[in-house]
């Protein structure tokens, strides 16, 4: 039994398939499927099922995936613990350029953790519009940009490959739906798009983007209610006034997705929303050991 067979058989029941696990590990779906074999084999019972809905654990599929995720958060907190040790000498400023949305997402959890590891090392963020961030990591402005990305963008020049960037696509985002416990809706389990839409619907200024909105007019046609921040797009929810989106990270949600004391609910939406994050970087600067180690830390903690 390797680790990497454990981490394969995580990645698969956290994604539920096989494509996207490979896609994220960066491995060949066949890589994937030889090792869990292997690994059954060994322990001589079946791990995972594969349906027409995705692939799924199967009961002591299950226990191992507990134990296994347990351990490995405990290897990779290690892990952390002599990087930073063994990396004292680290020191200087680390510029990150991220668009509106997701430095909002995800920049808070990961600018406590880098700090608790790396307290030498100084990030400086900004944010940009997606354009201007490949213009910005092209000319050489700043270390590291994060990017959205829609898997169906309707700006064919965003997905035009840069012969001197670099970009991987790292985080996958769980959309849901903002409910008041006053709604019809909170006795849902999950609610599908096409139901949301013929709600009033508030979405800050930073979420509602263009590729956000023509996704959205697959499924109806949104009555957008925009609000500056989150606080008032929150509060027209609490009042049953309008419903709102929010996305979930793995297990994190941003703590201003908060509940409102149980008054707003968070309930999956139904369709798959292919919404994901991407990091971009200068091909100059692919082996920077500063770049090295805040992409360890964000893939270990998002």
């Amino acid at each position: 039994m390797r680790l990497e067979q454990l981490e394969y058989l995580c990645e698969i029941a956290k994604r539920k398939s096989m494509n996207l696990a490979s896609n994220k590990l960066f491995v060949s779906q066949q890589t994937l499927s030889t090792a869990i074999k292997n690994l059954e084999k060994e322990l001589d019972t079946k791990l995972l099922e594969r349906t027409y809905h995705g692939v799924f654990p199967t009961e002591i599929g299950q226990e191992l995936i507990d134990i296994s995720q347990q351990m490995l958060i405990q290897l990779d907190q290690l892990k952390l613990k002599i990087a930073a040790k063994n990396n004292t000498q680290l020191s200087g400023d680390f510029t990150i350029v991220l668009e509106p949305g997701i430095n909002t997402l995800i920049m808070p959890k990961i600018a406590s953790h880098f700090y608790k590891y790396y307290p030498n090392i100084r990030l400086v963020s900004k944010t940009l519009s997606r354009k201007a961030i490949k213009e910005s990591i092209r000319n050489k402005e700043y270390d590291l940009g994060v990017i959205s990305s829609y898997e169906y963008s309707t700006n064919d020049t965003d997905t035009i490959p840069s012969p001197e960037l670099i970009v991987k696509e790292i985080i996958d985002f769980q959309l849901l739906a903002r409910i008041s416990q006053m709604s019809p809706l909170s006795l849902e389990s999950s609610i599908s798009l096409r139901t949301l839409l013929t709600y009033p619907l508030a979405l800050n200024d930073q979420a509602c983007g263009v590729d956000l909105l023509n996704e959205l007019k697959k499924y109806g046609k949104p009555y957008i209610l925009p609000t500056h921040y989150y606080g008032i797009s929150q509060q027209l929810v609490c009042d049953n006034l309008a419903v709102s989106l929010a996305v979930k990270v793995n297990n994190y949600l941003p703590y201003y997705f908060n509940d409102f004391n149980g008054k707003i609910l968070n309930i999956p939406v139904k369709e798959f929303f292919p919404f994901h994050a991407s990091y971009i970087i200068h091909r100059d600067n692919a082996n920077s050991p500063l770049i090295e180690r805040f992409l360890e830390t964000l893939m270990k903690i998002i």
